[in-house]
């Protein structure tokens, strides 16, 4: 399929991007309906419909149901390099090795995020992340669990959630970080690293934080924050 960047509008499906070295995209559909009879899915199912507009991929389904169910997927391999939009409600999206822009929305469900860097943003229920670059911003009504796995982040991450963060990082993490949580006994930092994190508080909030200069790692959660290298815990937030 020839496009010069992905733009998906999403309606209650899975969707699965992946970062690719190809210069064109593979775009695989599948869609499944159950009824009473056959003939009873078989017309659900001319319901759940894949359609171009230009850029734009569309998908759209019937409300599924104990009586009625219905399932799509959509798996695109993708040119790493160009830009992705995906906007979804009610549907679990996947984007893997992907370096370029991208903007993820999703209502009521989760983003995974493996190996993006370039300028990302994902806003969803729940999100996960994996990786060591890029400009990267999260925001979850959820939680988000970030695994961060160099030495050093090269570039920046905010990650804001409204029920947890947990983060993991390498026992030789070097980044600087501040993390931000409503109150102290909400916040646990474990590892090698975690005697050198420092207590502030800011405007009725507490923050923590770790490293000189500015922060590239910002962690802002209303609930509990956790950030684990995997180390025999050492210090906690008192």
């Amino acid at each position: 399929m020839d496009m010069q960047s992905l733009s998906l509008d999403v309606d209650q499906a899975r969707v699965s991007i992946a970062g690719t070295d190809a210069d064109g995209y593979d775009v695989r559909f599948c869609a499944q309906a159950g009824g009473a009879s056959e003939n009873e899915a078989r017309r659900l199912l001319e319901h759940v419909t894949l359609a171009r507009t230009n850029e734009l991929l569309k998908i759209r389904k019937p409300t599924n149901s104990r009586d009625h169910p219905t399932d799509a997927w959509l798996r695109v391999a993708a040119p790493r390099h160009r830009a992705v939009t995906a906007n979804g409600n009610y549907s679990y999206t996947e984007i893997v090795g992907m370096d370029a822009s991208v903007r993820v929305v999703t209502t009521h469900a989760r983003v995974k995020l493996l190996g993006v860097a370039g300028d990302v943003s994902a806003t969803a229920g729940s999100i996960d992340f994996a990786g060591d670059s890029g400009r990267i911003r999260l925001s979850a009504g959820g939680e988000i669990n970030l695994k961060l796995i160099a030495p050093r982040f090269d570039g920046t991450l905010e990650a804001t959630a409204d029920v947890a963060i947990r983060v993991l990082l390498s026992p030789a993490f070097q980044s600087s970080f501040e993390a931000v949580v409503d109150r102290p006994e909400r916040f646990m930092c474990r590892g090698a690293f975690a005697p050198h994190v420092r207590r502030h508080d800011r405007e009725g909030r507490v923050v923590f934080t770790y490293g000189p200069g500015i922060p590239a790692l910002r962690f802002v959660s209303h609930g509990v924050l956790v950030i684990d290298s995997g180390e025999q815990p050492i210090a906690n937030s008192h």
